[in-house]
């Protein structure tokens, strides 16, 4: 999925946790509603999917400052019970972790990266060891 494609299916899942039109989240309107919808979407779209602040910016015709602040708004806003659950709607909706809470395996690409590294440095050492197990075995069947 690309990125515009990411940030869609977040205005999507807003869509419906806020009950508000997609044309008002793209919209310049500083309901209070719209900029907690466009702060959840700008948190996730660079927390999650690493998407650079200047193209979250271009897809809602706004500027890497106005984006930050949705961002750290979201962030300081994140303890309000409203701001928590709408939050962990979207992120439910996506099947994503909550990257506040504690409580929640929160990874990143580059966590996933490192993960499949290690799991592949596993798999070689398993591998390894089956080999030598077997040439082990080969060699006490033929001294048998």
């Amino acid at each position: 999925m690309g990125d515009n494609e990411v940030m869609d299916a977040l205005i999507d899942a807003c869509e419906i946790i806020f009950n508000i039109k997609r044309e008002d989240i793209l919209s310049d309107s500083r309901k209070h509603k719209l900029t907690d919808a466009r702060a959840i979407i700008y948190t996730i779209s660079r927390l999650h999917y690493k998407i650079k602040l200047e193209k979250i910016g271009n897809h809602f015709n706004k500027n890497h400052a106005t984006i930050i602040h949705g961002i750290k708004t979201l962030k300081n806003d994140y303890y309000l019970d409203f701001m928590r659950s709408k939050f962990k709607s979207v992120l439910r909706v996506l099947d994503l972790a909550d990257p506040y809470d504690p409580d929640e395996k929160f990874y990143t690409y580059d966590d996933l990266l490192e993960e499949i590294k290690k799991i592949k440095a596993v798999n070689a050492d398993l591998r390894l060891s089956n080999n030598m197990l077997k040439n082990k075995l080969k060699r006490h069947e033929i001294q048998s």
